[in-house]
């Protein structure tokens, strides 16, 4: 055979292209769809969470932003025999008094406070001076600015010092339901000591 004719048997082998069946490309297109479809799902998901989160973060931060921190309490002077009972908002913003009650000999006092009749209920005895601060005791629906403080009540010993019977936290407690401007409430009461049981119910508005 002569060299011609092999190269036309030859010749057109090389020309034989290979392809793939329609099938394949059809089901790998599939494939891609679905896996683009599922990341953007995933995509959407985490920027959803994202958000929220985000958005939970905020709404905490404004919180603790504008929340307040009532400081209730009472101080003995020797020097000048003398106890007080004092109020300070040591938080961030407003304290709304939601409840404000008194509790004298352990029972809650139906009175106003700082009526003269809550005045009388205090003093025991004629050794004794009860000073009500009108302008400063603190009443249902009064508003404490961050930085305020009041002394409310000061009974004062004619005559001698504090009697060392005389049981402050027994003789007269205030006791207050405060909330933010986000009506989140708190408890605070003037007693001494921690771990007290609350005298008054204070939910959150």
């Amino acid at each position: 055979m002569r060299n011609e004719e092999i190269n036309e048997i030859i010749m057109p082998n090389d020309e034989i292209e290979v392809s793939k069946p329609k099938g394949v490309a059809k089901k790998s297109a599939k494939e891609l769809e679905r896996i683009s479809i599922l990341i953007a799902a995933a995509a959407v998901i985490i920027s959803a969470i994202s958000s929220y989160v985000t958005i939970q973060l905020t709404q905490k931060h404004n919180k603790q932003s504008v929340m307040p921190l009532l400081s209730a309490w009472r101080a003995e002077s020797e020097s000048s025999n003398s106890i007080s009972w004092n109020a300070y908002n040591a938080g961030l913003g407003p304290a709304k008094i939601k409840i404000a009650k008194a509790f004298i000999k352990n029972e809650e006092y139906l009175g106003s406070l700082g009526s003269f009749d809550f005045k009388e209920k205090l003093q025991l005895n004629a050794n004794m001076i009860v000073d009500v601060k009108w302008n400063s005791i603190i009443v249902q629906d009064d508003i404490i600015k961050d930085g305020d403080d009041a002394e409310m009540v000061t009974i004062k010993w004619i005559n001698g010092t504090v009697p060392n019977d005389y049981d402050a936290d027994f003789n007269l407690v205030l006791a207050y339901c405060y909330c933010s401007v986000y009506g989140e409430c708190l408890y605070e009461d003037t007693r001494s000591g921690g771990n007290n049981t609350p005298l008054l119910n204070c939910p959150n508005d």
